[in-house]
């Protein structure tokens, strides 16, 4: 699933080659650290559950979208989805953890030759989404956290929009977790999302329930729910429904627009440990577009929804 040629490119400018320069230097760093012994498995997971992922690289494909442009043609297209995150250890100690963790994100459109140049122009974006998570937990007593996070992002078709026109996004959460039992465990608390135009404040709730040692549910409203089911220790299998949004500022006519959409992904995921640092996660189903905002007056959307593939690799830090 993951394209190489497409990888290439993605190294191919000075800025993408900064980029990946960092992004080698973090994972040293973070698996330099880890060896110290500094890192220790605190989180509030239960048994079962899949192992904590320090760094994630992910590829995602959705063919078969299409619109239509004002002269009624119908144009078919897909989206290529490559993601990048690596969390590093800034504070780390019994009763409280500090992580940050850089984050990149590339989207590539592939249209087919479309009738209208506007159309035609969307091959050319230059879609990126630059930006960091500030995670803090707070351990109040054997059994229960304060989880809070900061993310701080930019995202825009960075052909054409100046960088400093590019507006920040931020998002604000904090929720209190307690373990009940070694089985389950459940969190609630609230988020606040700021993004161009629009600020939002959504109720959060985490609900984690083992049914047995090889099965159980993981609920994260508004963003997942899941069914695990352990196949061995190193081989789990999941049925879940997924949400995301994604949010870039488009130069367009002259002024500045977004080309914006919420989605929900439905299916299948498997996830194998391939080793004590390494492991690797597929997906696939079928992807819902829940609203969908052109930039383009000229095109309108067709089939928003369709299938969709994902393939992750991910190292995760020697815990003891």
């Amino acid at each position: 699933m993951i394209s190489v040629i497409r990888s290439k490119r993605l190294c191919a400018s000075t800025g993408n080659h900064r980029f990946c320069f960092v992004s080698i230097l973090c994972m040293i760093f973070m698996l330099s650290f880890c060896r110290t012994g500094s890192c220790q498995s605190s989180r509030p997971g239960l048994n079962g559950m899949a192992p904590t992922k320090f760094l994630v690289i992910k590829n995602t494909q959705t063919p078969g979208r299409s619109f239509k442009t004002n002269d009624g043609v119908v144009t078919k297209y897909s989206q290529e989805d490559f993601y990048f995150r690596v969390w590093l250890p800034i504070v780390y100690k019994s009763k409280f953890n500090l992580l940050i963790a850089p984050q990149y994100r590339t989207e590539q459109l592939d249209i087919e030759q479309a009738s209208i140049a506007e159309a035609n122009s969307m091959c050319n974006w230059n879609l990126r989404s630059l930006g960091f998570d500030l995670r803090s937990m707070i351990r109040l007593d054997s059994a229960s956290w304060i989880i809070s996070n900061i993310n701080v992002s930019r995202s825009g078709n960075l052909a054409d929009v100046p960088d400093h026109l590019i507006p920040l996004n931020f998002s604000l959460g904090s929720i209190y977790m307690k373990r009940k039992s070694d089985n389950e465990a459940y969190g609630f608390g609230v988020t606040f999302n700021k993004t161009y135009q629009r600020l939002s404040i959504l109720p959060v709730f985490v609900y984690n329930y083992n049914f047995s040692s090889r099965s159980g549910i993981e609920i994260s409203l508004p963003h997942k729910i899941a069914w695990r089911h352990n196949l061995s220790l190193k081989d789990i299998v999941y049925i879940k429904a997924e949400g995301s949004a994604r949010n870039y500022t488009i130069y367009n006519n002259e002024t500045l627009s977004n080309f914006r959409r919420t989605e929900m992904d439905l299916g299948l995921a498997y996830n194998k440990v391939l080793s004590k640092y390494a492991g690797l996660e597929f997906s696939a189903g079928y992807r819902q577009n829940l609203s969908l905002e052109y930039p383009i007056n000229e095109i309108t959307p067709v089939k928003k929804s369709g299938l969709v593939f994902s393939l992750e690799f991910y190292l995760r830090p020697p815990l003891k």
